[in-house]
């Protein structure tokens, strides 16, 4: 309690004059003038003075007011004999009042005790020159009565103004001022604090005569439950229900709820049945909708979105409580302030939004209907436009416009959504004709033409890349180097007797070959060596005709890259192998014949070449050789091979004619190499720098594996065939 400044003084023996008075029992006057409310005691009180013998009569009770002192006086006894006015100290103190004394060797408190008075008002009675200005100029404010005394009242120091408290203000202009209150409630996990409120009631019934929203939210998440509900008095049911949902789905129930002090949170029953869950309830104070202030944002923000997606959709207002609802929806799938990059759902119950089904509310879509549901000549689907998603997201709800019905179906198709992805396909589409490789197929000479037709015609840049795509590119740049990997290629074939030149009958096919360029390197990037291939067009061979089996496996680069790693964790020897002109070891099972390269053996003119050997008959060739020397492949990669001697493991990873072994043994290893050579011919290197387009580096415990030149050479290309007209 503030002080009480005794500004009432005895100042004569009149009866204006009044006196605080230690001794007294009761506030006693004989000013009428003072009351300004009076009633009848019953019965006359005998009022003793200064002795018991010496008594008087009150008649009256009533409230007084001083002139010019805000306060006013009540349970005042009349009493006419008496002179003036007694205000009794005793009196006040009950009421509330803490005095306060003006002299100056006066202590202005009696005693520490009047500190620790607790009361629900402050009241000081007053009386200075600055409270009878603020009475006299309508109790405006401090500032407005200074401001007026410092133009109009020179005189009136300033310096002396004394401030005071007035009731009659701090009644008739009462503000709302809340005070600081900690919430003690704990929220740092999801289900720990929740809140609930209801919005409501709508302007409109919806369609299914629904007039209020029910949101439960949680604080930590910001997860929220919409629920439209028909009356208030379902709302016990439903949150109930949903709490009953939270303990079976996440096996603990929420620790509060907080409410505001609405008639449906008060219930008997509904108090009882949360404390049997283990939930406390927390209100907030009377008529004060700020202290449940994020379930009140939280209906300000469904509310917008609501009324924006219905806006937009085009759909009758009726259809409110389906916005409401898609708006949870989405708000539990989106991020917000508090969330920052993670969404509601997530922090709820740890699962991430599936974006491909999220579309805008009343987005028209094609529902599929049900046999069960449609005559035989009805249509199976229906326009529709979507209301709302399943809380599971395994489906949708629709409004069908046509027979006024509320579908809930997962089989539909949203057409303006389609397109985009319909055109990505297209583009994808178009690009595979444009190759017009058709794979899968039984092919023919015409095909097989126009394929030959439409490579020759790939153009590929030469200014900056390597290596050269056709015969004709290569005779662009460094042909000199490449016809000399040519003639080394046509004599390997001469050497291992590869193929011999006869005479074209009738009823030959013949096979059109074409060279294919490459460029190996070996330790630093520049030391070169220029390689030219001559296959055929085996993709023209039908099977069964003019082959029997054609299929060749290759090895799987992740069984290297699982080689590699294995290599490193156990300290494996490592070794790479090149074996040259593979395809020329192996003999052939059937009658092959290829167009002759004339331009570089005259000699052949108008011959044809008989295959002997080539590509499935080099895997078939290389198998029967490891197994000769020990090897098995493996069950799962037929290009992987294992050997295990004594203690010792080998591994052999096979692409086609470049090998790399792996073994714990480095005389084992040393040992492969020897009987490779004696059925192969090898180039053997120690280590691993680069296998079928891929750079490998060792370093720190580690493996880099790098196809930079490849990068490289796809961007010279692509950048060559932007910039051409």
């Amino acid at each position: 309690m503030a002080g009480f400044e005794p500004a009432i003084r005895a100042v004569s023996d009149d009866r204006t004059a009044s006196l605080v008075e230690t001794s007294s029992q009761v506030h006693v006057s004989g000013n009428l003038s003072l009351f300004v409310k009076k009633d009848p005691l019953g019965k006359m009180l005998a009022l003793s003075l200064a002795s018991p013998s010496i008594h008087v009569d009150a008649t009256h009770r009533g409230m007084i007011k001083f002139p010019f002192v805000s306060s006013a006086l009540n349970n005042v006894l009349y009493c006419k004999d008496i002179t003036g006015t007694l205000i009794s100290l005793g009196q006040l103190v009950e009421e509330g009042y803490i005095p306060k004394f003006m002299g100056r060797d006066i202590p202005k408190r009696m005693s520490q005790e009047w500190d620790r008075m607790d009361s629900p008002s402050v009241r000081v009675l007053n009386s200075s020159k600055s409270f009878e200005w603020n009475c006299h100029l309508g109790h405006a404010s401090d500032k407005i009565v200074k401001r007026f005394l410092k133009v109009h009242v020179p005189e009136f120091d300033l310096k002396q103004w004394s401030s005071f408290v007035c009731n009659d203000c701090l009644i008739a202009k009462s503000t709302r001022r809340n005070l600081s209150c900690h919430d003690d409630a704990p929220r740092e996990q999801p289900r720990y604090l929740m809140m609930s409120d209801v919005l409501g009631p709508m302007p409109l019934l919806d369609i299914h005569q629904n007039k209020y929203i029910l949101t439960l939210w949680d604080h930590k998440s910001t997860f929220v439950f919409c629920f439209p509900i028909k009356t208030r008095d379902q709302v016990p049911k439903v949150l109930l229900e949903t709490f009953s949902l939270i303990h079976s789905v996440f096996g603990k129930s929420a620790k509060f709820l907080r409410s505001d002090n609405a008639k449906e949170y008060m219930g008997q029953n509904f108090k009882i049945n949360l404390t049997n869950m283990g939930i406390q309830q927390l209100f907030t104070c009377p008529d004060t909708p700020e202290q449940n202030g994020e379930a009140e944002r939280l209906n300000r923000k469904l509310g917008d979105a609501a009324q924006t997606m219905l806006r937009a959709s085009g759909l009758p207002q009726s259809f409110w409580s389906y916005a409401y609802k898609c708006a949870a929806y989405i708000h539990n799938r989106i991020p917000n302030n508090r969330t920052g990059f993670l969404t509601p759902l997530k922090l709820w119950c740890g699962r991430k939004p599936q974006a491909k089904r999220i579309f805008p509310f009343g987005a028209k879509a094609i529902v599929h209907v049900p046999s069960e549901k449609r005559g035989k000549l009805d249509d199976r689907g229906r326009l529709c436009s979507l209301i709302g998603f399943q809380d599971d997201s395994r489906g949708f709800f629709f409004w069908d416009n046509e027979s006024k019905q509320i579908l809930n179906s997962n089989q539909a198709r949203f057409l303006d959504f389609e397109q985009n992805t319909q055109s990505e396909k297209m583009k994808v589409t178009n690009l595979i004709n444009k190759i017009g490789l058709q794979l899968g197929k039984e092919q023919t000479e015409e095909i097989c033409e126009d394929q030959d037709r439409q490579i020759d015609e790939i153009q590929i840049s030469s200014d900056n890349m390597e290596i050269p795509a056709n015969l004709k590119e290569a005779k662009r740049r460094n042909w000199e180097q490449w016809r000399d990997a040519i003639n080394r290629e046509l004599t390997s074939f001469d050497e291992m007797d590869v193929w011999m030149p006869v005479e074209k009958t009738r009823d030959m096919r013949v096979i059109k070959t074409k060279f294919v360029f490459d460029l190996k390197r070996k330790g630093q990037p520049k030391q070169l060596t220029y390689k030219a291939r001559l296959v055929a067009h085996g993709f023209c061979q039908r099977n069964g005709i003019d082959c029997k089996h054609t299929y060749a496996p290759t090895a799987l680069l992740t069984l290297l890259q699982l080689l590699l790693a294995l290599g490193l964790k156990n300290n494996w020897k490592i070794a790479s192998f090149d074996v040259s002109v593979a395809y020329l070891h192996s003999p052939l099972e059937e009658n092959i014949y290829v167009k002759a390269p004339v331009e570089f053996r005259p000699e052949w003119l108008g011959k044809v070449m008989k295959l002997k050997k080539a590509g499935r008959c080099w895997w078939l060739y290389f198998r029967s050789v490891m197994e000769k020397i020990g090897f098995c492949a493996e069950e799962l990669d037929q290009c992987v091979y294992k050997c295990t001697r004594n203690n010792t493991i080998l591994f052999v990873w096979m692409h086609v004619d470049d090998g790399v072994s792996f073994s714990n043994d480095q005389e084992e290893i040393m040992k492969l190499k020897h009987e490779l050579i004696q059925h192969l011919k090898i180039k053997w290197e120690d280590g691993l720098s680069r296998i079928v387009g891929i750079d490998i580096t060792f370093k720190h415990n580690a493996i880099q594996l790098s196809q930079w030149r490849f990068a490289k050479q796809i961007v010279h290309h692509f950048e060559k065939k932007t910039n051409s007209p």
